[in-house]
């Protein structure tokens, strides 16, 4: 079969092997590319938990059961050894403030609940409220009618029995004037309205949750920044030597922090996928 057949239209090129035998380089280009055109991230709700704790808004970080990053003398030693640089203690104090910040936001980004789940709880008020304005509006046979005016009237016993100080002739003028199933029916009419405007508000505020990896894609970001501001290598290379895995200084500086953030939020396939990772967190954030 012809290459331009496969892949649904796609033409497929064979590529060989170097001469030399040794694996390809890695084309991190094209790798952060493939990243970037992955299907959207799904959006998260803007409230979480943080280890069933209480709920937490975007900016509400509960220290209580904190996930607390510890970095002794000796484990800086190790970073920069991987860094190949010496941090002052300025850039160490910046790098934890950002780390420990990373770490907090990441318990909530996990706990977060999508906004799909919101909005099916939405859609399930309004179809139980539906269903009961359908229940109280559409009956027209005699059972229908009687069994309406036995709900009535209980309903009526219940709202004469707060009122007992009212005279009998203004409390029978008043019940006159209501009908409290059509009064619930009405109530019902106004919660759907309202639960509409609901979920158009989720629709609105999709973006403004928690989304499930930028967490640490504003970590990446903090962390270039404290890079650039104390005078150390930020930059990622376009490309690296599988074989050895040996990557840019500042991707084996953030393989070695993230050995100190709790097992979950680590990026820990390969160096060269953190090295795709930084590059994709920079260009979404429109860094570097």
């Amino acid at each position: 079969m012809e290459a331009g057949r496969r892949g649904a239209g796609v033409a497929i090129r064979r590529r060989t092997p170097p001469p030399s035998g040794l694996p390809r380089a890695v084309n991190l280009a094209s790798a952060v590319e493939a990243v970037v055109l992955m299907g959207k991230r799904a959006p998260k709700l803007p409230v979480a938990r943080a280890g069933g704790g209480k709920v937490e808004g975007l900016l509400a970080f509960s220290i209580i059961g904190r996930k607390a990053v510890a970095i002794t003398d000796s484990d800086w030693q190790c970073i920069e050894k991987a860094y190949r640089q010496k941090l002052s203690l300025e850039a160490r104090r910046d790098i934890h403030e950002k780390t420990q910040e990373f770490v907090d936001r990441a318990e909530f980004e996990q706990n977060a609940k999508p906004v799909s789940d919101a909005r099916d709880r939405i859609t399930t008020i309004i179809g139980a409220a539906s269903s009961l304005r359908s229940a109280i509006d559409s009956g027209i046979h005699d059972a229908d009618i009687y069994a309406c005016s036995l709900i009535k009237k209980h309903l009526w016993k219940q709202s004469d029995a707060k009122k007992q100080k009212e005279g009998d002739a203004i409390k029978r003028r008043r019940r006159k004037k209501r009908d409290p199933l059509r009064n619930i029916s009405s109530d019902m009419r106004l919660l759907i309205f309202r639960c509409q405007d609901a979920l158009r508000e989720l629709d609105d505020a999709k973006d403004q949750g928690f989304s499930k990896g930028e967490a640490w894609d504003r970590w990446i970001v903090r962390l270039t920044s404290i890079a650039e501001k104390h005078g150390l290598p930020w930059r990622v290379r376009k490309d690296s030597d599988k074989q050895s895995d040996r990557q840019s200084p500042f991707v084996e500086f953030v393989w070695a922090l993230q050995q100190f953030v709790p097992d979950a939020h680590r990026r820990k396939h390969s160096r060269s996928a953190v090295a795709v990772a930084i590059v994709a967190a920079r260009r979404r954030n429109r860094v570097g």
